[in-house]
C-alpha cells in the first residue's frame, strides 16, 4: 500500500526540472492517503524502518532506471534514516538495488539531516565515504534547523546543502533573514555545493 510521489527541484536560472526528491506515501484502504509524519514515528518503534528505507531505495532506483529509459536522466534523492546508516550490510543493498534496477549511481541521492550526521559522526561518515565511492551523491537535509555543526560539512562527502523551509519563511519581511539565507548559499559554493531552498513558494521569495 506503500507509493512514492516526486517533488521536482528547479534550477532557479532556468526554472528546468533538474531532479526530484521521493517523498513516500500510505494509500490505505480505509483511511485513505496517509501521510508519512503519521507512520513512520510508529515503523521506527516497531523496527520496521529499515524495511520501509529498503523499499523506499529499491523503488526509487526503478524509477531513475525508467526515467532514463525514457531520455529523461534525472537526480531522485531519497531520505535515510539512522537506522538505515547503523545497518553493516546498508552499502551493499545501495550497491545491489542500483544493479538490479540497471540505474546508474550518479542519479541516486541519499539525504541525511544534520542531527543523523552528527549522531555518530564517525560511523555515518565510513558509510557515506562508501556511498559516494560508487558514484551515488550525498545531500545534507534541513540545513540550518539542527546542530549546523559546519566541520560536518568538509568532514563528511556532502555535495549538495538543502536549506530548510522555516529560513525562507521571513524572506520578505526581514532584511537579517535574506541576509543569513544569503551567507549559507555564499558558503555553500564556496565549498563546492549545490544549494536548494525548500519551501520556496512565491516569485518574491524566488
Amino acid at each position: 500500500q506503500f507509493e512514492l510521489v516526486y517533488q521536482p527541484l528547479f534550477d532557479c536560472r532556468t526554472l528546468e526540472v533538474t531532479s526530484a526528491e521521493a517523498l513516500i506515501r500510505w494509500r490505505h484502504p480505509v483511511r485513505g492517503l496517509v501521510m508519512p509524519g503519521d507512520f513512520i514515528p510508529i515503523a521506527e518503534k516497531a523496527n520496521l524502518i529499515n524495511q520501509i528505507g529498503e523499499w523506499v531505495i529499491a523503488e526509487a532506483t526503478q524509477k531513475i532506471a525508467a526515467f532514463d529509459r525514457e531520455g529523461i536522466p534525472i537526480r531522485i534523492s531519497v531520505n535515510v534514516s539512522p537506522n538505515q546508516l547503523q545497518q553493516v550490510e546498508f552499502v551493499s543493498f545501495v550497491k545491489a538495488a542500483l544493479n538490479k534496477a540497471n540505474a546508474s549511481p550518479r542519479l541516486l541521492e541519499l539525504e541525511i539531516t544534520e542531527s543523523v550526521a552528527m549522531q555518530n559522526i564517525d560511523l555515518v561518515s565510513e558509510r557515506l565515504v562508501r556511498v559516494s565511492e560508487i558514484g551515488v551523491s550525498v545531500a545534507i537535509d534541513d540545513f540550518g534547523v539542527g546542530y549546523s555543526n559546519l566541520a560536518s560539512l568538509i568532514r563528511l562527502p556532502f555535495s549538495r546543502l538543502k536549506l530548510d523551509r522555516s529560513l525562507l519563511q521571513n524572506l520578505m519581511q526581514r532584511a537579517d533573514a535574506r541576509t543569513l539565507v544569503q551567507t549559507i548559499v555564499n558558503m555553500a559554493n564556496s565549498l563546492g555545493f549545490h544549494s536548494v531552498a525548500e519551501g520556496v513558494e512565491t516569485k518574491d521569495q524566488l
